[in-house]
Parts: C-alpha cells; sequence; structure tokens
C-alpha cells in the first residue's frame, strides 16, 4: 500500500493517511483518508473525479472500484452534504461510467 501512495501522492502521502488510514473496504487498497484528502485538498466534487482522477482506483483496479462506489459516495455524501438524490446520481453515473468501460469483457 505503501507504494501506491507513494506513487499517487509523492511526499503528500503522510498527509494524505493523517486525514484516516481506513481502508473503505475489507483488503481493500483506497483509504478513507484519500477520499477526505481529494475533498478537502483537490476540491474533488464528484464521485467520477474521486475514483478515476484522484485515487485511480477505477483505472488501476475497476473490480476494486465498483465496490467502492457506495463507500466512496456515502463519505462524499456527509464531507459535502449532499442529498439523497444527488448521492444516487452520483452513485447511477459512476456505475455507467465504470459499466462502460469493462464492457469490453462482455
Amino acid at each position: 500500500q505503501s507504494e501506491r501512495l507513494v506513487k499517487l501522492y509523492g511526499a503528500e502521502s503522510r498527509d494524505v493517511l493523517s486525514r484516516g488510514k481506513q481502508a473503505l473496504l475489507p483488503e481493500g487498497t483506497v483509504f478513507d483518508g484519500e477520499v477526505t484528502w481529494a475533498i478537502e485538498e483537490e476540491g474533488a466534487q464528484s464521485l467520477e473525479d474521486v475514483l478515476y482522477r484522484r485515487t485511480r482506483a477505477a483505472l488501476y483496479s475497476p473490480e476494486e472500484s465498483i465496490e467502492l462506489v457506495i463507500p466512496v459516495a456515502d463519505l462524499m455524501a456527509s464531507h459535502l452534504g449532499w442529498s439523497a438524490d444527488r448521492r444516487d446520481q452520483e452513485v447511477a453515473n459512476m456505475n455507467r461510467l465504470l459499466a462502460a468501460d469493462l464492457s469490453f469483457r462482455a
């Protein structure tokens, strides 16, 4: 995990982990602190932004990213004050994007 964090965040890795060290999934690679960092320091406002651009989970761990949609959406909703409708729209959009990106397997 350390290597992945350093590749993504470089010298800021420790600062990212200071926001939270809890994996969002059992044996997952994405930590709650990464989502918090993305929102608070990088201005992330969408689930797509966090999973594709910030954590890059959708690119490097597509199977994990499918499972991350709900926990990341819940965490973002809490931090950003999303309504239930906004949260559901973000989840639906992210699920569509992931399905399209992984459709080559069909």
